[in-house]
């Protein structure tokens, strides 16, 4: 059995990147929050949107399995002995 150790990541240095860490932490945090709530908005509809259909799959599960157990029932009872 082998075994995988990870290595840790190389410090990487903020210098010469363009990124002010201090007066940009409020606009990357604005940014995050409208992110987390865009994703928390599609989250809800695809939710909505399942909650919706679930009605729609019950009923065509329901009618196919009918109609696999009628087919069945006649297959049956035209059968020759």
């Amino acid at each position: 059995m082998t075994t995988t150790t990870l290595s840790p990541l190389p410090q990487r240095s903020t210098e010469g990147t363009g990124v002010d860490l201090v007066g940009g932490s409020h606009t990357a945090d604005q940014r995050l929050a409208a992110l987390v709530d865009e994703l928390s908005d599609r989250d809800r509809r695809h939710l909505a949107e399942a909650a919706a259909r679930r009605p729609v799959l019950w009923l065509l599960a329901m009618t196919a399995t009918a109609v696999a157990l009628a087919q069945m029932a006649v297959s049956i009872a035209v059968a020759p002995f």
